[in-house]
């Protein structure tokens, strides 16, 4: 966090009559570390914890990864700009999977390996691990035409909160809803290539890591994911290359 703190320290310093606004719109693929789950239950003497869960994103089945990001850029400081991203990413366990399983259930002792559906049925954010982060960006151009920019290097660091839609059964009780998640922070490389006057391609590759805690019935689900995102896409810059550009 510290690093988005220094940059967003610098806002003041930028030029406000000179902001700039850019909409983005990109499609991708996501791919989630394997996973710890630990699963407490309010009700009877159930605490385990399994692992290692592989996960899957299914990015091109319906609902599709998709994103999309408002961002300001300032004329000064040329390489700053702020803005705000959404992302839709999946996360699915295959409850066929063996796992390592450690704890108790129903006050019964658990040490070993054994499929997960017993365990838990049905794992899935497939309506999104859902990413709403404040990013500060920050550009380099690497080739000019004047005083514009047609290639640049951007950089993210961001941080905000997640929206998971959790699709879970555990012990006979179904979850189908949107709960509000915790933290997830990322961090972003990427190219940007002018395409004519106020449109430009985008591609990335970012990472995200949250530790999520969901409600399934009268459990609790934790787990920490760390996701790679490959993406590329779109944007639409409000002013047209004849004006000084955010990394210009």
């Amino acid at each position: 966090m510290r690093p988005i703190l220094i940059v967003l320290g610098l806002v003041p310093l930028a030029s406000p009559a000179s902001a700039q606004w850019t909409v983005t719109a990109f499609l991708g693929d996501a791919s989630t570390s394997p996973s710890r789950l630990e699963v407490r239950s309010a009700t009877g003497d159930t605490s385990f914890r399994v692992e290692p869960i592989r996960l899957a994103d299914e990015s091109f089945d319906s609902p599709w990864y998709y994103g999309a990001r408002l961002t300001r850029g300032f004329e000064q400081p040329a390489w700053l700009g702020l803005e705000v991203e959404f992302i839709h990413a999946k996360v699915i366990a295959d409850p066929s999977q063996f796992v390592q399983v450690r704890g108790r259930l129903d006050g019964l002792e658990l040490n070993g390996q054994q499929r997960l559906g017993p365990l838990l049925p049905r794992f899935e954010l497939s309506h999104g691990l859902n990413f709403l982060l404040g990013n500060a960006v920050l550009g380099w151009p690497m080739v000019r035409r004047g005083p514009e920019s047609l290639v640049a290097i951007v950089g993210r660091l961001g941080a905000g909160p997640t929206i998971p839609h959790v699709e879970s059964s555990f012990r006979g009780q179904e979850e189908d809803n949107y709960q509000l998640g915790e933290v997830a922070f990322a961090g972003a490389i990427g190219a940007q290539v002018r395409l004519w006057s106020h449109f430009s391609a985008v591609v990335e590759f970012k990472v995200t890591r949250t530790r999520q805690r969901v409600e399934v019935g009268s459990a609790d689900i934790e787990g920490v994911f760390t996701t790679r995102h490959i993406v590329a896409g779109v944007s639409w810059r409000t002013t047209p290359a004849r004006h000084r550009p955010f990394i210009r």
